[in-house]
Parts: structure tokens; sequence; C-alpha cells
């Protein structure tokens, strides 16, 4: 187990595979990083994220109806005060 990683090491985590130490490249080091700061282009020019619209209130939705071919299936041994069961005694555990 390492304290510590190496300069210039990176720790990567594949999902399934054992970590592994990789070298890691110098950005400062590349052609095209030389090149823009040569120009003066090493800084990145920052645009503001456009503003999402908000919602004042909920769309209403209805359910969909069912396809043709598809039957609409009913509960079995459903509670007698429709599918909330009963506050007085109705789980199994309750004792009326």
């Amino acid at each position: 187990m390492a304290r510590e990683l190496p300069k210039g090491r990176a720790l990567v985590i594949r999902g399934g595979l054992s970590p592994v130490i990789v070298k890691t490249p110098r950005a400062w080091r590349a052609p095209e990083y030389r090149a823009a700061k040569r120009h003066n282009q090493t800084i990145a020019a920052v645009i503001p994220a456009q503003a999402h619209r908000s919602i004042e209130a909920p769309i209403p939705v209805e359910p969909l109806p069912p396809a043709p071919d598809q039957q609409v299936l009913e509960p079995v041994g459903g509670q007698p005060n429709g599918d909330r069961p009963q506050p007085d005694g109705d789980y199994p555990w309750s004792t009326a």
C-alpha cells in the first residue's frame, strides 16, 4: 500500500480492475501548449452559461390510456377502503 504517489504519477481506478499507478504527461512540455503560450493564448475565454427558464407551477399530467391490445389488471384482495390499509388493524402484525 502506497502512502504517497511519486511525483508525476497518478492513480487510475477502473471499474472491476485493479488500481494502477501511471506516469502522467507534462502538459506544459506539449508543443501545442508552448505555441499557445508564445501567442498569449494559454488562458481560455470564459463564456457564461445560458440561463434556464423556471416553471412557476407544476404541469398537470394525466395517466396514459392502456394500449388496445393490453388488458387492464385489477388488484386481487384489495383493502375495504381502496388501496390503503385501515388504521385499526388491517396489518397481519396488528392486534385489534
